[in-house]
């Protein structure tokens, strides 16, 4: 159900967008884990109108860190990269109506795939595309690599201290695994000194399954907001992780091969640290957590509902991360063979 303050929002930006005269409510898309979704017909066309998360637009950066992203999905759609960028009006993607930000797509017809849907040939497809994005040339758009490097760890005791005072479902296991928390987020802190200044690309950043959107085979790439800078044998490890292993984390060879099969479409052997590329990757998924560990506590959170997603992320991400620690030596054996051989 549409919140009456954004309806009257959608409809003035459809108004300022000349996008037509909405027709019925908006109905909110389910799937995503920080912004607000809406399908909307007018008596132009069908559109997804995506409302910002206030929280995460009061970040100093994040305004242009989303117009950054908006421009490396058009330069990526511009290199037949089958990308679905935000409708721009007057050279602007992010549209400001009263106190809220909003992205504008095309609707489009396809779902993203499950874990148990995913056949080799989605694997062998998603590899062509990551090696397509990470060969385009985005110098020209003038993206610049804001990021830090360097990291710092989290204080995993405040938040458990305030979760045992809330009385928070993720308490006892997040106390269970704050030895596990602190020395992979060591781990990771040191990965990104060794990386953060080599083989820098621009990319999508976030490729999992929920990012592409499939009909007859053919994929669509959405959700270009974490676009951005980042390493490019971390951004392939993690693309090559969300759709080439079980739901417990374990790899499954076939995918993997035919996953490396379209990556690898030329030819590529160089020497790669693969302990750092893979404890570097931790650094997001720490990130994830304390960002939900927020959520939880409504640190960072706008209602009930936001509330009881970021306990949901929490347990769901504890466990992920244990997970893929539990992984990392057979994961690092299986890329050595396959780069370093």
């Amino acid at each position: 159900m549409i919140d009456s303050k954004d309806f009257v929002q959608i409809q003035e930006l459809c108004t300022r967008l000349k996008l037509g005269i909405v027709a019925g409510t908006p109905e909110q898309v389910t799937g995503g884990l920080l912004h607000k979704m809406y399908s909307i017909v007018t008596d132009r066309g069908t559109y997804a109108i995506k409302m910002l998360n206030p929280e995460i637009m009061q970040r100093p950066t994040a305004l242009q860190n989303y117009k950054n992203a908006e421009r490396i999905a058009r330069m990526a759609a511009m290199n037949q990269i089958s990308a679905l960028p935000a409708i721009s009006v007057d050279d602007e993607s992010i549209h400001l109506v009263g106190s809220n930000f909003y992205l504008i797509f095309k609707w489009i017809e396809g779902g993203s795939l499950s874990l148990d849907q995913i056949r080799l040939t989605h694997c062998e497809i998603v590899g062509d595309l990551l090696a397509r994005i990470h060969a385009v040339d985005f110098a020209v758009i003038g993206v610049v690599d804001h990021a830090s490097h360097e990291a710092a760890i989290i204080n995993w005791n405040y938040y458990l201290d305030k979760g045992r005072i809330a009385n928070a479902v993720w308490a006892n296991l997040l106390e269970e695994n704050m030895d596990l928390l602190y020395e992979s987020n060591a781990q990771a802190v040191a990965s990104v000194k060794v990386l953060s200044t080599v083989d820098r690309i621009i990319s999508h950043r976030d490729l999992d399954p929920k990012n592409i959107m499939w009909h007859d085979d053919l994929p669509v790439i959405i959700d270009w907001e974490a676009a951005g800078y980042i390493n490019q044998w971390q951004d392939m490890t993690e693309t090559l992780l969300y759709w080439c292993v079980d739901t417990q984390g374990r790899m499954i060879p076939e995918k993997f091969t035919a996953f490396m099969r379209g990556y690898k479409k030329q030819p590529v052997s160089i020497e790669i640290d693969w302990r750092a590329v893979l404890y570097n990757g931790l650094i997001g998924k720490l990130d994830w957590l304390e960002y939900n560990l927020k959520r939880s506590l409504y640190m960072e959170c706008r209602d009930a509902q936001e509330q009881q997603l970021g306990e949901e992320q929490v347990l769901l991400t504890l466990k992920g991360i244990q997970n893929f620690i539990e992984f990392i030596p057979s994961f690092e054996e299986v890329l050595k063979h396959e780069f370093n051989t």
